[in-house]
């Protein structure tokens, strides 16, 4: 009887630990995911610093992972630690090249540090990649850049590829004809300024300027009526008052 009693412990002993191993596992945590997932609800609420220290914490389990270091070099951005931004941003790009995200942001990078041909650059190599989903706004930021470092005939044509790609796109037609305007071209200057206000006519600092355009075409009827409707628009502002200034000129 005892050795029964000894043979049925043990077999029960075995099939528990059998069943138990057929049982449900637990998964390891992921660290790195989780410190990744809250450094982006850090990054929602504008709190940087502590995005700042998840991203660091995620990057060390995880040396290798290129939205990783895009998002640290993002968060470096935020907070203006230029170097570090492009260190870890060039990370990213190593690790998954041509990405369109990064080479955008290395677009933005470089303009916030004044490289203004490499920020150009960089913003032409996103919106020539087919998988960026916004080549739009990488010709505008080109465009901009070319326009900080004094290209204008480069920028006036970044600004022409936005708008055959997005014809009604707001940005696009300001940043035109506002070069226009800069490069005392005043009738490709009315021809954009003019098109914006059809879309968005409430605004009235594009009024303001086709009001100026219309001055240097010396079309000063124009000129007053675009004038006329800020300063009743805006009233006492400083673009009303700008406004009222411009009308007493032409009487």
């Amino acid at each position: 009887m005892h050795k029964y009693l000894l043979r049925l412990a043990v077999v029960t002993v075995v099939f528990g630990l059998l069943l138990g191993g057929c049982g449900p596992t637990k998964r390891p945590v992921d660290m790195g995911e989780s410190h990744y997932k809250m450094a982006q609800a850090s990054i929602s609420t504008k709190d940087y610093t502590t995005a700042l220290k998840h991203m660091l914490e995620a990057v060390r389990l995880k040396p290798n992972n290129p939205d990783y270091h895009r998002t640290l070099g993002e968060v470096y951005m935020y907070k203006k630690a230029w170097e570090q931004a492009e260190q870890h941003l060039q990370k990213a790009l190593e690790l998954r090249p041509g990405d369109p995200e990064v080479q955008h942001t290395l677009g933005a990078l470089y303009f916030s540090m004044q490289r203004w041909d490499e920020s150009a650059a960089m913003f032409r190599k996103a919106a020539d990649n087919l998988l960026f989903h916004y080549p739009v706004l990488s010709l505008l930021g080109m465009g901009k850049a070319y326009v900080k470092g004094g290209h204008n005939t480069k920028a006036v044509l970044a600004f022409q590829e936005a708008l055959e790609r997005d014809p009604g796109n707001l940005r696009a037609l300001w940043d035109l004809g506002d070069l226009y305007y800069i490069m005392h071209k005043y009738a490709l200057a009315e021809k954009c300024l003019s098109k914006f206000l059809q879309i968005a006519p409430e605004n009235c600092n594009v009024r303001l300027r086709l009001g100026e355009t219309y001055m240097h075409l010396e079309q000063n009827d124009k000129a007053a009526r675009e004038f006329r409707e800020v300063a009743n628009k805006e009233d006492q502002s400083d673009l009303g008052l700008k406004a009222r200034a411009y009308l007493d000129l032409l009487q």
